[in-house]
């Protein structure tokens, strides 16, 4: 059988099936379910099963099959005994001949992407740095244990070269009310009233049905009406999922909800136009997407540039990075005599650059530093002209994922002290790892601010339904079709969370600011998810005014710097390249619609944790030729990914904790928790905010996490259970949980002990916060400290408007600064230093 005819081998698979998948659960003496949707999955399994014993019958066939395999174990880290294992039984290449035949395959690499890079018009690339711990040798001169260096990657860019609108521009407000141009072939939303009663029916239901024009829009008023919909695409996603849950879900809401409304809206979104304007909604933002990106379905072909051993952190470094990468575009050539000459070329090449804020920091330093030279008939000035009218048409756009952790931090930042602290202690959800730094703990973090605000705007909204229910059954009776009652209660929540920040009751503010701030960055991180580049740039001028009031003028800058490049600096049909090129898709969305899009600057974060996961080196040299790899061991360990452990999608309902689960019973404990935190919000009470107003809550949710501790610590004869009962034991033991006197006591006493250890820490701390409201110096206002501990920039402003005080804060800063557009301008881009 030939090597390269793989249907002769799938059709063998299909043949032997039956009786060798009998004989591998034979030889692992496991039993297998009769589950349908497995059997792809099976002959998957026999298909590699079958290439194995072919490879190790011959170990001169199936050659590039066993070098994928290689590549994989090689990018997952797998070295010593285990590869060689393999490799001895011929399921893999031996360690030589892989790297043997890397080592020809890398040899012109560079002339091969000099090559690639020089045919593209448009040019993107995507550079961060990389540390590595770990014992390097020849590190500077010398032995070092970091290695500090700069990883790169390119990606297609699409290109858009339509100049028909490039002489019109918006004005620049630079606040939050800053107008920005639509992009090509959008829907224009702004044919619509907000306020119709059809809304629902006009843009969701029928929303293909709505015009498009390719000439943009300058006034700002199409993407003024596309951000309001999708928030209000959002709202009614979130309505529908609350009262389409099941009846056990609502035995626990408080007395003071009226149960009458929540059936009459339970029967509502029962509704079949209901549930299809829930999909329309989930899916407004992809869909309107797709209408002016139609490539944004199809996967992002990209060009690993490797390492280079410079480290970006500083403004030279980073500007050598740049120029090493404008040199491999074709926008510089170097000349016999050792000097750089700028490539004219008809139309001259356009180039986008995505990096952190700390590189675009460096860059702009840089450019600044060459500028304010002084004049000199030295060569080395000369080159300078050279350089800066090389960078003068590169696009340098801040990382979006980065961006989106700075967000994070914010919310930490306000909300740490009084909220999220004590609900993410071991008294409520029990998340450890979470900190106020979100550098260390992004994805623990993100998903806690989730899963709070699902748990607060699940009550909120049955405190709204009841608060109005009057209002309510006037717009049911007032209009026959449910899509456009279930619009208007939509239209109405969300004007009611907002008034909700001058509520008299600091409680009610403290969760309605949090819910609000949070929907932000929530709404952020999906239009990354969903590649909406105008839901990005909002992002930016949303948070702009929370910059300018926590004192963070890095991102304050950086929304400033964002403006200036797409409305100043350069024309409309750069603008539109970078809309279509902000956020990079590694899996095609026909093929695998669970698959979203990511950042640039996130990509490349993964292409850095996948180099992470390589086996260590003892020299720089050693690790920047591993960056050479990281392309073909993604590609591998996919592919391998593929036949032996993803098996078909499939649909898993699981209650409980975990990152796969759903959180059901946290979602419920926040929902218990806000219920008792913000009681009856129809009786208008004016509760000041204390410093354990929080603590003070005491939930009865069982989160069910004792199950695994039981199994963990069960007295059984099983080897395994001994096992993980003993590394639970000396875990313990590390943290300090244990106590010499605790041996030989038994599970029961234990137990015991812990429940009165609860009830005196509960009753101290009780204690203390009834000695507390006599102190008024402990109340969270506007007059007084959050904590002692805490940064006075973050006084209050968790029970305050922020959004307010920080607009007022832009405007006394543009009104001192005027008018940015008359400073000076080098070729294009303004130079206002802030």
């Amino acid at each position: 059988m030939l090597e390269d005819n793989w249907n002769n081998w799938m059709i063998l698979a299909e043949d032997v099936y039956d009786k060798q998948w009998r004989f591998l659960l034979s030889l692992r003496n496991i039993a297998s379910g009769d589950s349908e949707e497995l059997i792809a999955y099976k002959k998957r399994q026999v298909f590699c099963q079958l290439m194995t014993l072919q490879r190790v019958a011959n170990y001169k066939t199936l050659g590039y099959w066993a070098l994928i395999l290689s590549t994989a174990y090689y990018g997952w880290g797998v070295r010593g005994s285990a590869i060689v294992a393999t490799s001895f039984w011929g399921v893999t290449n031996s360690t030589n001949y892989r790297d043997a035949k890397y080592s020809g395959l890398l040899l012109m690499i560079d002339y091969v992407r000099k090559r690639l890079l020089q045919c593209q018009s448009t040019g993107l690339f995507t550079y961060d740095n990389i540390v590595v711990v770990s014992g390097l040798l020849h590190q500077r001169g010398r032995s070092s244990k970091v290695l500090s260096a700069t990883h790169m990657v390119s990606h297609e860019a699409r290109e858009f070269n339509d100049t028909t609108f490039d002489h019109q521009r918006v004005p620049l407000t630079y606040d939050t009310n800053q107008t920005s141009s639509s992009p090509c072939n959008m829907y224009c939303y702004e044919a619509y009233e907000f306020d119709a009663v059809t809304t629902g029916v006009d843009v969701f239901l029928h929303h293909s049905s709505i015009a498009q024009s390719y000439e943009p829009d300058f006034t700002g008023q199409r993407v003024r009406s596309y951000r309001n919909y999708c928030k209000l695409a959002k709202d009614i996603t979130f309505l529908v999922n609350v009262f389409c849950r099941s009846e056990e879900c609502f035995k626990n809401v408080p007395t003071f909800i009226d149960s009458d409304v929540i059936h009459e809206l339970r029967h509502l979104c029962g509704k079949t136009n209901v549930k299809s304007l829930q999909d329309k909604c989930y899916s407004f933002k992809w869909d309107s997407v797709t209408a002016w990106n139609p490539h944004v379905s199809k996967v992002t072909k990209s060009l690993m540039l490797g390492i280079v051993g410079i480290d970006e952190g500083s403004a030279e470094g980073a500007m050598t990075c740049v120029l090493d990468l404008l040199l491999k575009y074709g926008v510089l050539q170097e000349e016999e005599d050792g000097s750089w000459s700028k490539v004219e070329t008809d139309p001259p090449r356009k180039m986008m650059c995505f990096g952190d804020r700390t590189t675009n920091e460096n860059m702009a330093a840089f450019i600044v530093s060459l500028q304010d030279r002084p004049m000199s008939l030295q060569d080395a000035s000369y080159q300078a002209d050279v350089f800066l009218d090389a960078v003068a048409n590169t696009q340098f756009f801040p990382g979006d994922w980065h961006t989106g952790l700075n967000m994070l931090q914010s919310i930490f930042k306000v909300f740490w002290k009084p909220y999220i602290e004590e609900m993410a202690s071991v008294r409520k959800l029990k998340w450890s790892r979470v900190s106020q730094d979100v550098r260390g703990c992004f994805f623990q973090a993100s998903a806690i601010t989730k899963l709070l605000n699902v748990g607060n705007q699940n009550y909120l909204i049955m405190a709204f339904v009841t608060s109005h229910r009057d209002d309510i059954r006037d717009i049911s009776t007032a209009n026959d079709d449910e899509v456009n009652v279930i619009t208007e209660i939509a239209k109405k929540y969300q004007t009611w969370l907002v008034g909700l920040k001058d509520d008299p009751d600091h409680h009610v503010r403290l969760i309605a600011n949090f819910v609000i701030m949070s929907n932000d960055f929530i709404d952020f991180m999906d239009s990354i998810r969903k590649q909406d580049s105008i839901g990005i740039e909002d992002g930016y001028q949303t948070f702009a005014c929370i910059w300018k009031l926590l004192g963070q003028s890095k991102y304050l800058n950086c929304f400033f710097e964002q403006l200036e490049m797409l409305h100043l600096d350069f024309p409309f049909s750069q603008r539109m390249e970078g809309l279509l090129n902000r956020t990079v898709r590694t899996f095609d969305a026909n093929e695998n619609p669970d698959k979203a899009g990511v950042a640039q600057d996130e990509y490349l974060e993964n292409c850095n944790k996948d180099l992470q996961g390589f086996p260590s080196v003892r020299s720089m040299v050693g690790r920047i030729r591993q960056g050479d790899l990281v392309g073909l061991a993604r590609r591998s360990k996919r592919q391998v990914q593929s036949y032996y452990s993803q098996g078909p999608s499939r649909v898993v309902h699981k209650h409980g904790s975990g990152i796969k689960g759903n959180h059901h019973l946290e979602k419920d404990l926040i929902f218990e928790f806000t219920a008792k935190f913000l009681g009856d919000m129809t009786l208008n009470c004016s509760r000041r905010l204390l410093p354990k107003s929080v603590a003070n809550i005491k939930c009865t949710t069982d989160l069910k996490r004792d199950k695994l501790v039981r199994e963990m610590t069960d007295d059984s004869n099983s080897e395994t259970n001994h096992l993980f009962n003993s590394v639970n034991h000396v875990q313990q033991a590390a943290r300090g949980e244990l106590d010499d006197a605790d041996e030989g006591v038994t599970e029961y006493e234990l137990e015991q002990a812990r429940i009165m250890e609860e009830e005196y820490d509960f009753d101290h701390q009780q204690h203390r916060i009834e000695s507390s409201h006599q102190n008024e110096e402990d109340v969270y206002d506007e007059d007084n400290f959050i904590d002692s501990e805490e940064d006075s920039a973050v006084k209050g402003y968790c029970v305050n408007d922020m959004w307010k005080l920080g607009s007022d804060a832009l405007d006394k800063m543009n009104a001192k600064t005027g008018d940015r557009n008359k400073e000076i301008v080098w070729k294009g881009r303004s130079e206002y230093r802030r």
